[in-house]
């Protein structure tokens, strides 16, 4: 599976810029997000432009779509996100695990360790070293046993009841495999991702209704 170094070439060029610039940290993360979008982009495109041409379509056709995606994106994409941002706030009901990210690197790039909170750095080598062992570990016989790091990692960055919500839905699909192993194989990336969109446009119709003062904002 091919996997696009978004983040880590994103980081890579804040902890360049702090170096070479050191300046505000917005003007940091600035310049990271810059990198990391170019890489997104790119990995994106590559991607459809593999399955374009096992499908036998025509590049050109694919070029076209991609700048109507563009157009109709940028349209689309700022009013949602201002529509969310004023209704919601970004935080507890918004989180931003990402940002948190290149805010945090840009700090260090920037300051140094003085830029991290206190025992930051402490906690940030055990975290390492708990991710490496996880990661050896599941390659030998333990690998049924030992949990991902990567979803521990995300655990901890989001809220608790996303990761709750998740949690649940990974028990939900294993108890399903192990009753009807061919349904789920066939149908579950569909109905996942059916859930995603249907969750998804829920929100923003919520969100709405919130922002016309229709409905009190949940919770």
């Amino acid at each position: 599976m091919d996997i696009s170094p978004v983040s880590q070439m994103g980081q890579l060029t804040q902890v360049a810029s702090g170096t070479v610039f050191p300046g505000p940290t917005g003007l940091n993360v600035a310049a990271g997000s810059v990198v990391a979008g170019a890489v997104a982009q790119t990995g994106v495109s590559l991607w459809s432009y593999k399955a374009g041409h096992l499908l036998k379509s025509s590049p050109a056709r694919q070029m076209l779509s991609q700048m109507l995606g563009v157009l109709v994106g940028s349209l689309v994409s700022v009013p949602v996100y201002l529509l969310l941002v004023d209704t919601y706030g970004l935080g507890e009901a918004l989180p931003v695990p990402s940002a948190h990210q290149f805010r945090i690197v840009a700090s260090v790039s920037i300051q140094g360790l003085e830029g991290l909170p206190p025992y930051a750095a402490r906690a940030a080598a055990i975290g390492f070293f708990v991710g490496a062992g996880l990661t050896l570990a599941a390659r030998g016989r333990l690998e049924r046993l030992v949990p991902s790091a990567v979803a521990m990692g995300l655990g901890m960055l989001l809220p608790a009841h996303y990761a709750i919500t998740i949690g649940l839905g990974a028990l939900l699909v294993t108890v399903a495999r192990r009753v009807r192993p061919d349904m789920v194989d066939a149908h579950m990336p569909a109905l996942g991702a059916g859930a995603i969109a249907g969750e998804s446009i829920m929100g923003l119709l919520i969100a709405a209704l919130v922002a016309l003062e229709l409905i009190q904002r949940p919770g």
